[in-house]
């Protein structure tokens, strides 16, 4: 017979198979979100680049912002900005999970804690409930004997008088 630990683990293993999360929405939201943040960033750039086009430079020493160079470091610094928004996203996602992973663990132990203690105090019980109709068994036993050899006693000394008479 398993014990309750094995069927409790085995009802939230088929609760995860009935309700199963769909894993391709999320991924296609996170590509459409990767994909909306690297248009941006272009557009970003290309606004930068027409901006800085119709205005003369007045400093020589900077590089230009006409340089594709430049314009390329901007989109990659926008992604990487974009994917740290992200990354930084799903880390505290992944941490209110764990917070409350941790809470229902918690929970979960002290559930086991009191279910055991539970079981012990039954289990204790039981066994001094057997012992004592082991016990009274017994004591019956002796009583039914005890009734018989009277039984017997009398029925013998019955006949002895009736013997003498």
């Amino acid at each position: 017979m398993p014990n309750w630990r094995d069927q409790y683990l085995s009802s939230i293993k088929d609760a995860e198979l009935s309700n199963p999360v769909n894993m391709e929405l999320v991924q296609a939201c996170s590509q459409m979100a990767d994909r909306i943040s690297a248009l941006e960033a272009e557009k970003n750039g290309l606004e930068a680049l027409v901006a800085n086009s119709g205005t003369p430079t007045a400093q020589p020493a900077e590089p230009s912002t006409n340089d594709p160079g430049v314009a390329q470091l901007k989109q990659d610094l926008a992604e990487a900005l974009r994917s740290k928004g992200v990354t930084e996203k799903r880390l505290r996602a992944g941490e209110e999970e764990l917070m409350q992973l941790r809470a229902k663990h918690k929970a979960d132990t002290k559930s086991i804690r009191d279910l055991t203690a539970d079981r012990n105090s039954l289990t204790t019980r039981l066994k001094d409930r057997e012992y004592e109709l082991r016990e009274k068994r017994k004591l019956i036993e002796v009583r039914v004997t005890q009734m018989l050899q009277f039984t017997i006693f009398v029925a013998h000394s019955n006949i002895s008088k009736y013997k003498m008479r």
